[in-house]
């Protein structure tokens, strides 16, 4: 069969031994990312600008591929098993099949003062995940107007969702599925390391190291959305399944993968 980036979730159970509903309790009992794909859908690209407390407006595009959801919007979700979301995380920049240059009328109309437009080219999209405004095709800019309102919703159900192949495995980690196969599992806690960058894109490595430690103590999950961390000191983290499937992560080894992973999404 077909090595895919992604899965939807009836072909869980035939592929890796757990079902839709496994993930669907994982999801419910663990701080972990929801993402669905979403088939040409317009937005717009937006790029905090933290240091003046503006956000930049990079562009209009056209996007298949897929999305992460909000804190906000995920809680929604798992409560009603639908979400309308008016803002979410683009992925992929493969997903990108058209671009547009932000206009003035756009963002004048569209948006309030803490958005700035910001002349860009595809060329300078480099920074995914990128936070993205759901807009409508009245709201491309060749066709943007005075007049023309925001549509500012995007319908999100259970059929939309799928799960990486990382989360596949933090999955049977969890689940303790085939923890003995002695197969590498290191790619999960850097699935992590990448999503906690993406959440605190300002913090360099030692700052978020310090936030790890700090939220570990705290039992504050903002840090550890896989709940992977078994103990985190002031030198190494200790991560993966108590009396199972335990690794070491040294402090060091984080600061490098933080100064690499920032490199790859910059």
């Amino acid at each position: 069969m077909i090595d895919k980036d992604y899965y939807r979730l009836p072909e869980l159970k035939d592929r890796f031994g757990f079902t839709e509903y496994d993930y669907l309790y994982l999801c419910e009992n663990y701080n972990i990312p929801i993402r669905f794909y979403i088939h040409h859908q317009n937005f717009l690209l937006i790029e905090p600008d933290n240091k003046n407390r503006k956000s930049n407006v990079i562009g209009a595009i056209n996007y298949k591929g897929l999305i992460e959801v909000n804190s906000l919007d995920r809680k929604s979700f798992l409560k009603n098993s639908t979400v309308e979301v008016s803002q979410c995380y683009l992925l992929d920049k493969n997903g990108v099949t058209s671009f547009e240059t932000s206009s003035d009328i756009l963002v004048d109309n569209c948006l309030d003062e803490r958005y700035v437009r910001r002349n860009s080219t595809l060329a300078d999209l480099i920074s995914f995940p990128y936070l993205a405004i759901v807009i409508g095709e009245e709201n491309r800019d060749l066709i943007q107007q005075e007049s023309t309102p925001l549509i500012a919703k995007l319908p999100l159900n259970f059929q939309n969702i799928v799960i990486t192949k990382d989360d596949i495995e933090w999955c049977k980690l969890t689940l303790e599925i085939d923890l003995t196969n002695g197969q590498p599992r290191e790619h999960i806690i850097h699935n992590q390391i990448k999503q906690i960058i993406r959440i605190n894109p300002t913090l360099g490595g030692a700052a978020l190291y310090r936030k790890v430690h700090e939220n570990f103590i705290n039992d504050d999950d903002s840090t550890d959305p896989y709940s992977l961390y078994l103990e985190v000191n002031t030198d190494e983290i200790v991560w993966g399944k108590a009396e199972k499937y335990e690794k070491k992560l040294t402090k060091r080894t984080f600061l490098n993968l933080v100064s690499k992973f920032k490199k790859e999404i910059q």
